[in-house]
């Protein structure tokens, strides 16, 4: 059973941007008259979808799953036009690495994507959750991940900021 959804408008940064809480302890609104110049680096995510791979890090609790939800929703309403697909997967369903390889990377849709020359939207989930029963994930996603034709490919992955693997980080650099 999901919680209360609040349809508020996310912004983005990046790990190294700053983010200005002047206003009593919140962000000072980026669509404001000056608050584009007070946080120069917060961005809404229509503003960095031409990035090839995305990850969103933050602390437990703080709505990084629904605010990729509510990406990966907008993908699969943009995926009824020809030429993008859209996968969502819940990395911290997954007990195991053979189960992850079976369901994700040689499930249909992957597979039929793989074969065409259609654009794809990946969603990982909870990467920390998966990390807690599956040791390896990261070894498995970056051997997938460069199994795939990633010129045709936008991965976006959410991770509790503690938790994210710098070699994974560097690996989804070199692709």
């Amino acid at each position: 059973m999901r919680g209360i959804l609040y349809d508020w408008k996310r912004f983005w940064n990046p790990r190294e941007g700053r983010v200005n809480l002047s206003d009593g302890g919140f962000l000072v609104d980026p669509d404001q008259e000056w608050g584009s110049a007070m946080n120069p680096d917060v961005v809404p995510f229509p503003a960095i979808t031409r990035f090839p791979c995305l990850i969103l890090l933050g602390e437990p609790g703080i709505g990084k799953s629904t605010a990729l939800r509510s990406e990966h929703d907008r993908a699969e309403r943009g995926a009824a036009m020809p030429g993008v697909k859209s996968l969502w997967v819940d990395l911290g369903a997954y007990q195991t690495d053979s189960l992850l390889h079976q369901d994700v990377f040689e499930s249909a849709a992957l597979c039929s994507w793989r074969q065409g020359t259609d654009h794809l939207d990946l969603f990982l989930d909870s990467l920390d959750e998966c990390r807690m029963r599956i040791e390896n994930v990261s070894a498995v996603l970056i051997r997938e991940l460069e199994r795939l034709p990633t010129a045709c490919l936008s991965l976006r992955i959410a991770c509790r900021t503690a938790e994210w693997p710098s070699h994974l980080e560097s690996a989804l650099r070199r692709l």
